[in-house]
């Protein structure tokens, strides 16, 4: 079953500057609750592009950390992309 979230929220910024943060995988952990000690584990890229693969861990639960990855499959800045989690 594919599973959809969809958000939206307003921003005191500028459409280019929510862009730059939101696009670039190094503000994941920023964006990420504390308590999923998330971690990249890939060189985040210099932009963001179709096809591109991202990968990270996540503690769900203490003494267990799960490996992720995900692929960016749509990017149309500084508008939207899509991101959808793939099995490693």
């Amino acid at each position: 079953m594919l599973h959809c979230l969809s958000q939206t929220q307003t921003l005191p910024l500028s459409l280019d500057q929510a862009w730059a943060f939101f696009s670039d995988p190094a503000n994941l952990s920023r964006i990420t609750p504390g308590w999923l000690s998330f971690r990249l584990t890939c060189a985040p890229p210099a932009s963001m592009c179709a096809g591109q693969i991202l990968t990270y861990t996540v503690r769900q639960i203490p003494m267990l950390r799960l490996r992720w990855v995900t692929e960016i499959t749509q990017v149309r800045a500084p508008f939207f992309f899509v991101d959808e989690q793939r099995c490693r």
